[in-house]
């Protein structure tokens, strides 16, 4: 049923049933409970800036919250580093929608909300993707100083917190690729050239926690690089942005003519406070086998049964009879229906599977458990496998062409690949742990 509300009024009324929850929270653990307020407070203060996009705004703020897949430790950073550092890596997003749709702004926004004074770099900076950006201008660069002898380090927008890169399809590769050290490892390496024509490599750790944002305008692709899905990998989720109701446009353009003169940001939470939530959701929030498990099934079932290694393939009776029923059931596009095994070229789902299992631990602690259900991984399964699923070239074609469909839904890469989740996740049964 179609909210009838005014935006305010539902925005209201969403908050009210939130603080509710968060007051249940505090009586079974109040630690859980405080910090479920110091996030509630991060979406209030988005409302006041942000009209719609809940969707994405609570896509990014998961992001934040939730843990990348972490390289191993060195004595040396195990030394130096607290245990909330160490995890310091979030888990990066990459967002694709329409210019115009509060993407940008809500980074922003986001950046101003975190206070960050403590820590001696910029809590966000933006990077804005064009064919020639080089390296040198994401990373920085090091060299040595000519009076003392010792280096000088020229710090880049990537030594921030929240790192935006607007429209990284317009960068080249070299520069796309700059990135992907920092967004594994939070840190850079950097070359040092000598008077003497002597070079040395200096590894600069990043500020914790770190967090990439990447854009993507999917309307002009002209002069472009298109992301290829094994870097879209590194990402933990994509999400887009919608468009907006007419209601909600009357309050933009209302919003638009105050805002500037009515309101200043004020930050409403610590590092130190982000880094304290990000660890209790890692230590205190508990994950059955059965939730691993079914992660792994709604993974899995998009790659071709002959295809996986016999010692991967799956032998549960439940799980053989729905992949059997998935991938014969055919899905409705532009008025033709196909089989997923014409749509899907192929699905990382060895990363898949961990971070669609991560991220349901943080739906789980935004719902006010401390244990995750199969409910939490059914939410992240969408936007933690978007890029990770390729299409194929008759999929690809039909995609460019970018056609309505009777529901006024525009056919396009987002729409084909949401299309096949949605009949995974309405097929795939929850596994049941047996006595």
């Amino acid at each position: 049923m179609v909210d009838q509300r005014k935006p305010a009024e539902a925005r209201s009324a969403k908050q009210a049933k939130y603080r509710a929850l968060i007051e249940a929270t505090k009586r079974k653990d109040e630690k859980h409970g405080y910090y479920l307020e110091k996030v509630q407070r991060l979406f209030d203060e988005t409302d006041h800036y942000v009209i719609g996009q809940f969707g994405l705004r609570a896509c990014i703020i998961t992001g934040l919250l939730s843990t990348g897949p972490q390289k191993t430790t060195s004595k040396e950073q195990a030394k130096t580093l607290s245990k909330a550092e160490l995890m310091g890596v979030c888990g990066h997003i990459f967002m694709e929608g329409n210019p115009g749709t509060a993407k940008t702004l809500t980074c922003e926004l986001l950046g101003q909300l975190i206070d960050a004074r403590k820590t001696g770099f910029p809590t966000f900076s933006r990077i804005q993707g064009r064919s020639d950006l080089v390296p040198a201008e994401i990373l920085g660069f090091a060299k040595p100083d000519r009076e003392g002898g010792s280096e000088v380090f020229q710090y880049g927008p990537v030594f921030s917190n929240i790192v935006l890169f607007d429209e990284i399809n317009r960068a080249r590769s070299t520069a796309q690729g700059a990135l992907f050290e920092a967004m594994a490892e939070a840190q850079v390496t950097l070359d040092i050239t000598y008077t003497e024509n002597r070079q040395q490599k200096r590894t600069q750790p990043l500020p914790r926690p770190f967090y990439v944002i990447a854009t993507q305008n999917p309307l002009d692709q002209e002069g472009t690089n298109v992301l290829p899905i094994a870097q879209l990998d590194r990402f933990t989720f994509q999400a887009t942005s919608t468009g907006i109701t007419t209601s909600q446009a009357v309050e933009v353009s209302q919003l638009n003519e105050k805002v500037y003169s009515e309101r200043l940001v004020e930050p409403v939470i610590t590092l130190d406070e982000l880094l304290e939530i990000r660890q209790y959701i890692h230590d205190n929030i508990q994950e059955l086998e059965i939730t691993k498990q079914y992660a792994a099934r709604l993974s899995k079932v998009l790659v071709p049964y002959n295809d996986l290694p016999k010692d991967e393939r799956e032998t549960d009776e439940d799980y053989l009879n729905a992949y059997k029923k998935i991938h014969s059931t055919k899905i409705r596009l532009a008025g033709k229906d196909y089989f997923i095994q014409e749509i899907v070229q192929d699905a990382l789902y060895p990363r898949m599977t961990i971070v669609t299992a991560d991220t349901a631990k943080t739906q789980a602690f935004l719902q006010g458990r401390n244990y995750v259900i199969p409910e939490d991984v059914a939410k992240e399964y969408k936007p933690a496998s978007r890029h990770r699923v390729s299409l194929s070239n008759r999929a690809e074609s039909l995609a460019q062409r970018r056609l309505i469909t009777d529901s006024r839904r525009r056919i396009d890469k987002v729409f084909i690949i949401d299309s096949v989740l949605e009949l995974v996740l309405n097929n795939m049964p929850i596994p049941f742990e047996k006595k």
